[in-house]
């Protein structure tokens, strides 16, 4: 992933950044699941909590969003 570069590079807010992009583009329930697990590892629990929930009211029911992941 290059977020997890660009966080290791001490990069934080352009890791943020390129998830944020991703989410735009890939615009699936995958890629907002993909999102918050990295955001979770980067240790950023609040975003990733915060991504999940967007995107379980836009895709109710989606199995891709349910935890855990």
């Amino acid at each position: 992933h290059l977020a997890l570069l660009l966080a290791l590079d001490q990069r934080g807010e352009e890791a943020v950044a390129s998830l944020r992009e991703m989410t735009e583009v890939v615009d699936t329930p995958l890629a907002y699941r993909e999102a918050a697990q990295t955001l979770r590892t980067l240790g950023n629990a609040p975003a990733a909590d915060g991504l999940l929930q967007s995107a379980r009211r836009r895709w109710p029911g989606t199995a891709a969003l349910s935890e855990p992941y």
